[in-house]
């Protein structure tokens, strides 16, 4: 039969313990939040312990929901969480933050350790240990309970940095480009192609002068973004329908224009090169393609006429890029 003193001593380890972990936790979260605030705006809220909270406060931006008991199940022994949208680089430094508040808490407890004994040197260096023990499982990449702790948090994110931002980059260049008025892509033989966008969208060559030029503009961004992305075959149905237009007496820049209209009116999807790309390529096409649409359509060009320019500009550049030059 189990004495009462070994069932009473755990009882007080575990009372110990759940006392011991409450600071260190605390200490934590709010490392995560001192870095939330500091890189972004809107509200912070740190939960630690067992939901609901015995004690709730807010300290500007900082909300807190406080409990000593230590959460069970599958709820997380604390969280500190932000709606605020934070880059690669921000959320590596506020991942980190966390257990860099843990260490320091427990390099503060050295001190203090050195200086006392008896009891008060055997609670400090349980302490010690506590925060060492909790810090290393948390770094360590893993789930727990379904939710990612510090190190996997911490891995991802440090992926996501070292990993170069394609799209960013060449909206930048994009950007320069379609805006740049004295760049040398700007031929009069490149905009008299462009400029047969009027007939592909149906816009009246005696309309407004703001409608047809956000039609130009549409369809010279769409020859810009397919200038900014990585060179690619641009697929054989550009090359079957330039070989089909061409002849001895045809112009070269009406044919160019030809082929280019019919590619744009036709199933092929406004956002894509007819060649080979894959599903991350097209929904950044897709989400340009969506943006300039939304941007122009304020100047009585239709949503369905912008992406159709956009489409347009795109089959101009591939036309281009087969046949070698206008």
């Amino acid at each position: 039969m189990m004495s009462a003193a070994p069932t009473a001593g755990f009882a007080w380890f575990i009372l110990f313990a759940s006392l011991l972990s409450f600071p260190f936790v605390l200490v934590h979260e709010l490392g995560h939040a001192a870095a939330q605030l500091a890189l972004a705006d809107g509200p912070v809220e740190v939960r630690v312990g067992r939901s609901p909270g015995w004690w709730r406060g807010q300290l500007g931006r900082l909300k807190l929901e406080l409990n000593p008991i230590p959460a069970l199940g599958k709820e997380r022994a604390g969280t500190s969480t932000t709606t605020a949208r934070l880059s690669p680089r921000a959320r590596l430094i506020v991942v980190l933050a966390g257990p860099a508040a843990q260490i320091l808490a427990g390099a503060a407890l050295l001190p203090v350790f050195a200086d006392v004994d008896g009891t008060a040197r055997t609670v400090t260096g349980a302490a010690i240990l506590a925060d060492l023990v909790t810090l290393g499982l948390n770094l360590v990449p893993r789930q727990e309970h379904g939710h990612a702790n510090d190190g996997l948090r911490a891995l991802e994110a440090l992926r996501e940095v070292r990993r170069p931002d394609d799209f960013r980059e060449r909206m930048g260049r994009f950007t320069k480009l379609a805006s740049d008025n004295e760049s040398a892509v700007r031929t009069h033989e490149r905009a008299s192609v462009l400029a047969h966008v009027l007939r592909v969208v149906g816009v009246a060559p005696d309309a407004e002068e703001p409608v047809r030029a956000m039609a130009f503009r549409a369809a010279f961004a769409g020859w810009c973004w397919r200038h900014v992305q990585p060179e690619r075959e641009p697929g054989i149905s550009v090359r079957i329908a330039l070989d089909r237009a061409r002849s001895p007496e045809s112009d070269a820049m009406r044919t160019f224009a030809q082929v280019a209209e019919t590619l744009a009116r036709g199933t092929w999807d406004p956002a894509r090169r007819p060649g080979r790309e894959g599903p991350k390529e097209r929904a950044e096409n897709a989400r340009v393609a969506a943006a300039l649409a939304s941007e122009v359509g304020k100047y009585g060009l239709s949503r369905e006429q912008a992406l159709r320019a956009f489409r347009y500009g795109i089959a101009v550049h591939d036309v281009e890029q087969v046949a070698g030059t206008i």
